[in-house]
């Protein structure tokens, strides 16, 4: 529903003046980002699901000696251990959520380059994703060593969706044409800059 809103949009406002052609592969990892961020969403309702959140409430090792949780494949058969054992199910969205983290940061960092030619949009979309990972990492954290608590683990998952919307609007701006042209730039400037008094003197004898 986001996505199609988005092409709604794009191609309500859309300009012929833009061009992906010097951005190589980043849109396609943004398109992979996205993906992680659903994924790592989706984890996390199993989380829910499964209360795993009052379990191994310790960050960043699940225990006090161990970066995982004990007894990870206990059920049969094994594929339950996935959406009904805690101690899988929350491992689960812990390495979800770093691998999401890292796809982020290094999405922004690839942008920087070409941050002066990107569209508002585009910069807008990028940065709200910045913003929605820091404030979702920050909420986890802090649900999970709070014990938690209803209003942060509701702020949590409101969170996901924030952060979600962000990516792929940014995935968004930057598969549909993030970059002005530089032939368009010249035109703008060249439409915007004062009339001398040249031209209007030759304008005139003509």
């Amino acid at each position: 529903l986001i996505w199609s809103a988005l092409d709604v949009f794009k191609a309500a406002t859309n300009s012929p003046f833009s061009s992906t052609q010097q951005l190589g592969r980043l849109p396609q990892f943004a398109a992979v980002t996205s993906m992680l961020v659903f994924a790592t969403a989706l984890s996390g309702a199993f989380v829910a699901g499964n209360d795993a959140g009052r379990a191994y409430n310790t960050f960043p090792k699940m225990t006090d000696d161990s970066w995982m949780p004990p007894d990870m494949f206990i059920l049969t058969p094994i594929y339950r251990n996935f959406f009904e054992n805690t101690g899988t199910v929350q491992f689960d969205h812990r390495c979800l959520a770093a691998l999401t983290t890292a796809a982020v940061i290094t999405q922004l960092m690839a942008t920087l380059p070409k941050w002066n030619q990107l569209t508002k949009s585009t910069k807008v979309a990028t940065t709200a994703t910045g913003f929605a990972l820091t404030a979702q990492v920050a909420l986890g954290i802090a649900t999970l060593l709070l014990y938690v608590p209803i209003p942060l683990a509701a702020a949590h998952q409101c969170g996901s969706l924030l952060l979600l919307a962000a990516s792929l609007a940014s995935a968004h701006a930057l598969r549909s044409g993030p970059l002005l042209m530089a032939s368009t730039r010249r035109v703008v400037l060249n439409s915007t800059s004062p009339i001398s008094s040249s031209s209007i003197a030759g304008a005139a004898v003509s």
